[in-house]
Parts: C-alpha cells; sequence; structure tokens
C-alpha cells in the first residue's frame, strides 16, 4: 500500500488543479491507504474551501501553525505514514493517467528506492503531454525529481529523514547524496511524465521576487554542510545570485514552450 502527502502553501488555483489531476489519473483505492495534505499556515482566500473538497473525498489536511518550510513539513508526513511506500506529491505537480501505477511497477522492476516521474514542461498548454505514453519502461538513473517521488517508507527508517535546516531548495539534494551514500539509488522514469508548474505557489503567495534570496540561502547551508565532500561540491558548484538565475531560465528553456 501506499500514503500519499502533499506539502502545500496558498495558490488555491494550483492546488486544485493538481489535485484534479491526481483524484481523476492516478488515486486508486485498491492501493493507495491514505492522502494527507500538510498545509504551511496558508492564508489565501479559498484554501479553505479546497480542503474542504479534499477532505469530503477522505483526505486528511495538517495545518501548521507556522511555516516550518518544505523539508520540515514532509518530515512530519513521512513520520504519520504507515503503509510501506510514501509518495510525495507536491501541489504544483500534474500527473497523467496511471502515474502511480506505473512509478510502483517501474520501481519494483528496476529496485529504484528513490523514483520520480519525468517533468516534460512547466506550462499548463502541455498538457496534453500527460497523455502521450511510451509502452517501454525506462529509468534514468542518476538524475532525481524533487517535486515528486516514490519511495519505501524504510528507506527514511535507514537514512534518516529530510533536512529541515533547508526551506525550499536543497532538501532533496541532500538527501539523495545520502541516498547514494547509503547505497541506494534514485532515477526518473522516462516513461512516466507530469507537469510541474514551477514556482507558481509563490507566483500566487507573492513571494516570487524573494525566491533567489531564499534559494541562495538553502544553497549556502547546502555547501556549509557537505564542506568536507569536494566530490558532492563538485557537482553542485556555488554561484551567484546571477549565475543561479541565468541557470533556472537556462533549465527553463530546455522545457517545451
Amino acid at each position: 500500500m501506499i500514503d500519499v502527502i502533499i506539502p502545500t502553501r496558498n495558490a488555491p488555483a494550483v492546488l486544485a488543479l493538481c489535485l484534479t489531476h491526481y483524484w481523476a489519473n492516478a488515486h486508486d483505492d485498491r492501493f493507495v491507504a491514505s492522502v494527507t495534505l500538510l498545509d504551511n499556515c496558508s492564508e489565501a482566500p479559498g484554501m479553505n474551501a479546497v480542503f474542504r473538497e479534499v477532505t469530503r473525498r477522505g483526505a486528511r489536511v495538517i495545518r501548521h501553525e507556522r511555516n516550518i518550510g518544505v523539508w520540515a513539513s514532509l518530515n512530519r508526513g513521512v513520520a504519520l505514514s504507515r503503509s510501506e511506500k510514501v509518495f510525495v506529491l507536491t501541489s504544483d505537480i500534474l500527473l497523467g493517467p496511471g502515474a502511480l501505477v506505473e512509478l510502483d511497477r517501474a520501481q519494483d522492476e528496476s529496485g529504484v528506492s528513490f523514483l520520480g516521474p519525468k517533468v516534460v514542461s512547466d506550462f499548463l498548454e502541455f498538457i496534453p503531454l500527460l497523455y502521450e505514453r511510451t509502452k517501454e519502461s525506462v529509468i534514468n538513473r542518476g538524475t532525481y525529481n524533487g517535486a515528486c517521488w516514490l519511495a519505501p517508507r524504510d528507506l527514511y527508517q535507514r537514512i534518516g529523514m529530510f533536512d529541515p535546516r533547508f526551506y525550499v531548495c536543497f532538501g532533496d539534494t541532500d538527501f539523495t547524496q545520502r541516498v547514494v551514500d547509503a547505497l541506494y539509488t534514485y532515477g526518473v522514469a522516462e516513461h512516466v511524465p507530469c507537469i510541474h508548474l514551477d514556482k507558481q505557489s509563490r507566483r500566487h503567495d507573492h513571494t516570487e521576487g524573494e525566491d533567489t534570496a531564499v534559494e541562495m540561502r538553502d544553497a549556502e547551508r547546502f555547501h556549509e554542510k557537505w564542506a568536507d565532500r569536494p566530490d558532492v561540491l563538485a557537482r553542485h558548484p556555488r554561484l551567484t545570485s546571477i549565475q543561479y538565475a541565468v541557470s533556472k531560465a537556462g533549465w527553463k528553456e530546455a522545457i517545451p514552450r
């Protein structure tokens, strides 16, 4: 069985779109034991209406009294899970038909412990890409989707939870490095597409202008933590704020528009 946990903050329209795609395409009562929304102290109008609807559908909503950040929030969700596997779905991911079933099957067949779908776009007009499926199961090892993934619950028990010192970035980078150090594997299922509405939540929360500063702070903490591992830092070099902004823009240009 699988427990689904969904961290969220504000942006009710984006959250509703994420949940619409999840319930229509990915949810299956036969193997999903629970769905839990982890709300980081949302204040946006409309969030309560979304929470009422998901509660009506059988999901649980846990509302934090303060904004503790993505990774600390996920730690609470994982700690509450009881199923064999945990599926993390951030609230700006749109899934296609059968995504969770396909990820589960691909994980069992490949043995990859930390497995996510492939991001095919971050623009709504490319939703049709979610319905273009290949028959062959292909796993791209050595890359990860830090916004959506499936992992066995005992992975967290063996290597620990996410580092709560990271707010929004590098929690996944830090975790996957610990996955490798513990001789586990991570990857992306190339045949399972998703759309990542990158930063849409923070755009709706009117904090997009703070993104670079927050992300650079997380980067500093990552470099401090791994200062004695030059092999790790070589793969994640320290960037100036301008270089970071350019690198993000380059990543977005690589995605279809």
